[in-house]
């Protein structure tokens, strides 16, 4: 039995080494699905025949862009043809225009409707969809919620794609947005300017202009007129008081955070410079609170637990972005519409995504911010302090809290965005590449490392811990505008069957490996009941 066994493993061995790269590429290729044009497929936009009687939407038309001045210099050096798509978001809903080839003046001609909600009917629920962005739902008109902001914003994103490319990344061109109010006080077409993305894009030092029509239509019979209970001043002073408030309030949180700062680094010169972030950078060039960036998302059923969710945002590549004859690179955060609409982004962009993902399954989750080891790997012999601080990098992960089983202990976790792994803090089995952090933050709460030793591994993870982390006053965040779509994100739904396009894969497999072994006058017999067996391994 053993002469058999060695004489089929040196058997296997001889026929794995005649495989040449040749074979394997051709069987990848068989493999691999053809690749359609890549369309966005927008979730929960609605289509004109599913408009509900007696509900109110918002229908928006995008004509076309003029003064895209950038793209005729982009032609003029380049003979590659491109696309251009605008991506638009409106609290749960997104949608999408179609793609129109790269010009100056792009024409789009597409139109995205969304819902408000139902139909008002009285003056009182006109006066809180003009002051909510809204419609009214059970007993809010006399329960007002807390002013949203984000409630009234339309969120656009335009996207440059190579034409007839078959990946399905893009490059992210220009972004803007708007209060859909806008759309009560002009009649007809109306211009958006446009904000470049970026110190790289296309449009950049020339912007340009996207042109909208936008109106309210009613459910079902579309000869209904809708008469609005208020004037055109009342209109404009709701948008200005909204835009006001959101400005007073960011000022308000923008002084406390110098404050806040000041008494923070004068704890210890050296938490200067550590990584801690109060403010970052975002896609339209402005600078937000990290905190703004995050919010709960329920994935609804599309995404059925937590693996799942960082399973999903490891997908996403990865594209670190470093300019043209720069070497350092662009740290630019994009809110969650930009960051899927652009179909790749950098590591805080997926670990700001994870973070609001596993908050909306409930768990206690923050983005970290701190570095990673390097490329290098160091051996546990010549590993010290000095060559650790050498190799590491700015990074960015995902960190939960749980209790043990006893209630007693905590169980740190740590989630890396890039791959969709896990690691527990304290693990013999398993090290995390993790080497310092300088702070941890979610929607709700910012905790800045004050501990004499920022390394993972020596530092307390106990946030409430007030020796060895610093709080920011949790009023002042909840305060805090949300500039981008929040809880409302709609996630885009599979565009495939994986039961179907597993089925086609292991049909291919099965057909190549009996015909490679047939060459060797080798019979093959599958069986499917210890497939089965095996398939959860």
């Amino acid at each position: 039995e053993t002469r058999h066994t060695s004489m089929a493993s040196t058997e296997i061995s001889r026929l794995v080494s005649e495989i040449d790269a040749g074979k394997l590429k051709k069987l990848l290729q068989l493999i691999e699905a053809p690749s359609p044009e890549p369309e966005y497929v927008p979730a929960k936009t609605l289509d004109e025949s599913a408009l509900v009687s007696g509900h109110l939407y918002l229908r928006i038309g995008v004509l076309g862009g003029r003064a895209f001045l950038g793209q005729l210099a982009e032609e003029r050096a380049s003979n590659v043809l491109s696309d251009f798509q605008v991506h638009v978001a409106f609290r749960s809903h997104r949608g999408s225009s179609s793609r129109a080839p790269a010009a100056v003046e792009p024409q789009f001609h597409s139109r995205i409707t969304f819902e408000l909600g139902e139909l008002p009917s009285t003056r009182d629920e006109w006066a809180f969809l003009l002051d909510r962005g809204i419609c009214a739902t059970g007993d809010e008109v006399a329960d007002p919620p807390p002013l949203d902001s984000a409630a009234t914003m339309l969120h656009l994103n335009v996207t440059r794609q190579m034409a007839g490319h078959g990946s399905p990344r893009r490059e992210l061109i220009a972004t803007a947005s708007l209060d859909w109010r806008h759309s009560l006080l002009h009649d007809g077409v109306f211009a958006v300017e446009l904000i470049a993305a970026g110190p790289d894009s296309v449009l950049q030092g020339t912007g340009g202009i996207l042109h909208l029509r936008m109106e309210l239509q009613a459910g079902g019979d579309s000869e209904t007129q809708i008469e609005l209970p208020f004037t055109s001043k009342e209109i404009e002073e709701s948008v200005d008081k909204t835009a006001k408030d959101a400005a007073n309030r960011t000022r308000a949180f923008v002084l406390y955070a110098r404050r806040w700062w000041a008494e923070y680094t004068n704890i210890d010169p050296l938490i200067d410079q550590r990584r801690t972030c109060l403010f970052a950078a975002d896609e339209a060039g402005g600078h937000r609170s990290v905190c703004s960036f995050v919010s709960p998302v329920r994935a609804e059923r599309l995404l059925h637990s937590p693996q799942d969710a960082a399973r999903f945002v490891s997908l996403i590549p990865f594209e670190r972005s470093y300019g043209v004859g720069v070497r350092k690179r662009h740290e630019t955060w994009h809110n969650a519409c930009a960051f899927l609409s652009r179909g790749a982004g950098d590591v805080e962009d997926h670990a700001v995504l994870l973070c609001s993902l596993l908050l909306g399954f409930g768990l206690d989750a923050y983005v970290v911010l701190g570095t990673i080891r390097g490329d290098r790997v160091l051996t546990a012999e010549n590993e010290t302090a000095k060559q650790i601080d050498d190799q590491a990098r700015d990074h960015a992960w995902v960190v939960t809290f749980a209790r043990t089983a006893d209630s007693v202990g905590m169980k740190v976790s740590f989630w890396e965005s890039l791959t969709g792994q896990r690691y527990e803090l304290g693990s013999k089995h398993r090290s995390h590449p993790y080497v310092s952090v300088g702070c941890v933050f979610n929607d709700a709460a910012f905790f800045g490392n004050k501990q004499k030793t920022d390394r993972v591994g020596r530092c307390n993870w106990d946030l409430q811990d007030e020796h060895s982390w610093k709080r920011m006053d949790q009023k002042m965040l909840d305060a805090l505008p949300r500039p981008g779509p929040g809880p409302h994100l709609g996630l885009q739904l599979p565009t495939i069957t994986a039961a179907v396009e597993e089925r086609r894969i292991e049909d291919i497999l099965r057909s190549e490996i009996a015909k490679w072994r047939q060459d060797f006058g080798l019979k093959t017999t599958f069986d499917n009941a210890l497939s089965f067996t095996f398939s959860t391994a």
